[in-house]
C-alpha cells in the first residue's frame, strides 16, 4: 500500500510503502512522528469520523447512485441489499482518498496545535497489493449494525450485505418501529454509511493503537480512580480529548481545558479501558490468534522485562493498582518500577487484553529507557507481531534496532532458518522475517527514501556519519604524553 504525503511540517514530498513492518529512520524533526501520526489518523476512526460529519453526509450519498437508492429502499422501511465486495472493488480505494482529503482540516485537533497549519497538505493511497488483501478480509468477516429496528448484515464467506427491519406484532416492537420511522433522515443516512464504509476501514486494519512517547508517563497515572469517577471535575481527560488543568482549584477556580494531540489521549483511554477489564477477560479471548497475543505478551515479560505485569485485584474496582512482580517475587507500583518496565508495560496491556489480527501499532522511538540488548530484543519482538499477523510501523534513533532487523531479514532468507536460532537474543525463528514484509524510509532534506537495497542491506549514514566524526576527533586528539611535548 503505497501513501503519498506533501507538505506536512519538514516533509515537502515523501512516498511511503506500507508493509506489515515500516520503520522510520532519520535525525530530529524531520518528520518521522508527524508522517506516522497521519497515518494513524488516516487509518484509524478519526479521519473517517470526521469525513462523515452532518454536513457532508448528503454530499457523500450523492456520490453514488447506489448508495442514495437503498437510502430511500431503508427509508421507506423496505428490505434493500448491496455487494459489499464489488462496491468496494469499484470505489474503495476512491473513497479512502476522499476521507483522506479532509486530513488537512482535522490535523490541528488531531495533533493538539493551534498554531500549525496544514493548508497545503496532500495525502493521496494507492492500494495496490493491498487491494487483493482488503477484499479477502472483506468477505471472510462478519459485519452487523443495528439502528432502532432496523438491522444491516453481512455474514461470514459471503458478498452482500442485507439491510432489513426486524419486527413482529408485540407491543414492544410496535412501539420501535415507530420509533424507527421517527428517526430524522440524516440518522438513517449516517447508518447505511457506516455499514456500508466502516467494514471497508476495519478489514484494512481492524484498530489503530499509537504509542507516543508519553506513554512511560501515563501509566503510572492512577486510572482506575479516573475511569470509575463520576465527577467530571475529577477526571484527568475529558470525553473531548483534551486535558483538564488538575493545578486547578475547582472549588475556587474555573476548570482549565488543555487541548492535548489526539494519540496522546486515544493511548490514555486505552491504558484506561485495560482498568475496567477482568483478569478473566485475557482467558476468554477465544480466537487462536488472541491466544496467540496473550502467549506473546507473557513472552514479552520473560524475555525483556525479567517479571510480570498485573493488577493488584483480579476484577476492577476502587483502588485497583497496576503492579510489577519481579523475578524475586516482590510487588511494586509501576510508578517506583524502572523506566524499563513503564516503557512496555503499554504493550503487555495492549497484548493481553486488545490485540486482534491485523491491528495498526504505531509505536514512537521503541527503543526508548531500553539498554542495546533489550532493543536487539525489542526488535526480535516487534518481527514475532508482525509473523503473527499484526502491523507495525515504527520511528527510531536506534542504529542496534536497524541494525540488527537487517540480520532478521537475512537469517528469513536461509535455506534453513532453525540452523541459526541460537545465534539471535530470542532464539525463535518466528523472529526471522522476510524482506517483502519489510519497508525502512530515511527522513532528510525534506523527504523519505527507501533505503531497504533489493540486497537486503539497510543503507544509512545518519548513525555512521556520528561514529566516524567521534572517531575523527579522538584520533585527531594527542596522546597525553605528545601533549606534554607539545606544551614543552
Amino acid at each position: 500500500m503505497k501513501i503519498s504525503i506533501r507538505n506536512l511540517g519538514a516533509v515537502r514530498e515523501a512516498e511511503i510503502d506500507l508493509k506489515p513492518l515500516t520503520v522510520f529512520v532519520g535525525p530530529n524533526s524531520t518528520g518521522k512522528t508527524w508522517t506516522a501520526y497521519v497515518l494513524s489518523g488516516i487509518f484509524g476512526p478519526y479521519g473517517f469520523r470526521n469525513y462523515l460529519n452532518e454536513s457532508n453526509i448528503d454530499h457523500i450519498l450523492d456520490e453514488y447512485p447506489v448508495l442514495n437508492e437503498i437510502f430511500q429502499q431503508v427509508n421507506s422501511r423496505k428490505s434493500a441489499n448491496i455487494n459489499l465486495i464489488e462496491f468496494t472493488d469499484q470505489y474503495g480505494e476512491a473513497h479512502l482518498n476522499k476521507v483522506i482529503a479532509y486530513a488537512k482540516e482535522w490535523m490541528p485537533r488531531f495533533l493538539g496545535t493551534n498554531r500549525c497549519v496544514f493548508d497545503e497538505l496532500i495525502v493521496s493511497i494507492h492500494l495496490a497489493e493491498a487491494k487483493g488483501k482488503l477484499l479477502e478480509t472483506l468477505r471472510r468477516e462478519v459485519f452487523t449494525r443495528s439502528l432502532s429496528s432496523t438491522r444491516s448484515l453481512k455474514e461470514k464467506d459471503q458478498e452482500l450485505m442485507y439491510f432489513y427491519s426486524e419486527s413482529d406484532n408485540t407491543e414492544e416492537n410496535i412501539a420501535e418501529v415507530k420509533t424507527s420511522q421517527d428517526l430524522p433522515s440524516s440518522v438513517v443516512k449516517r447508518f447505511l454509511l457506516e455499514s456500508v464504509f466502516q467494514p471497508m476501514h476495519r478489514s484494512l486494519f481492524p484498530d489503530t493503537y499509537v504509542f507516543p512517547t508519553e506513554r512511560p508517563g501515563f501509566v503510572t497515572f492512577p486510572l482506575d480512580r479516573t475511569f470509575v469517577s463520576k465527577d467530571p471535575v475529577q477526571r484527568a481527560v475529558s470525553s473531548s480529548g483534551e486535558l483538564l488543568d488538575q493545578s486547578s482549584d475547582v472549588t475556587k477556580d474555573p476548570v482549565v481545558i488543555v487541548p492535548v494531540a489526539i494519540p496522546i489521549y486515544t493511548f490514555y483511554r486505552m491504558i484506561s479501558k485495560v482498568y475496567t477489564l477482568s483478569a478473566r477477560t485475557s482467558l476468554l479471548r477465544g480466537s487462536a490468534a488472541t491466544k496467540e497475543y496473550t502467549r506473546l505478551a507473557q513472552l514479552l515479560e520473560k524475555e525483556i522485562l525479567s517479571g510480570g505485569v498485573q493488577f493488584s485485584a483480579p476484577e476492577p474496582q476502587l483502588g485497583r493498582e497496576l503492579l510489577f512482580r519481579t523475578t524475586n517475587d516482590i510487588n511494586l507500583e509501576i510508578p517506583v518500577a524502572s523506566s524499563m518496565v513503564k516503557e512496555i508495560t503499554p504493550l503487555v496491556l495492549y497484548l493481553r487484553y486488545l490485540a486482534r489480527l491485523g491491528d495498526l501499532l504505531v509505536i514512537d522511538e521503541p527503543e526508548m529507557n531500553l539498554h542495546p540488548a533489550a532493543q536487539v530484543r525489542m526488535i526480535e519482538f516487534l518481527a514475532l507481531l508482525v509473523n503473527a499477523g499484526l502491523n507495525v510501523l515504527i520511528t527510531t534513533h536506534s542504529s542496534y534496532m536497524v541494525d540488527h532487523l537487517a540480520n532478521l531479514m537475512k537469517a528469513a532468507a536461509t535455506n534453513n532458518p532453525k540452523k541459526y536460532e541460537n545465534l539471535f537474543f530470542l532464539e525463535r525463528t518466528e523472529a526471522f522475517i522476510p524482506q517483502d514484509q519489510v519497508s525502512v524510509y530515511l527522513f532528510q532534506d525534506g523527504t523519505a527514501t527507501s533505503i531497504l537495497s533489493a540486497e537486503g542491506e539497510i543503507n544509512w549514514r545518519t548513525f555512521s556519519n556520528v561514529s566516524d566524526k567521534i572517531s575523527d576527533i579522538f584520533f585527531a586528539l594527542p596522546l597525553p604524553e605528545e601533549d606534554e611535548v607539545a606544551d614543552a
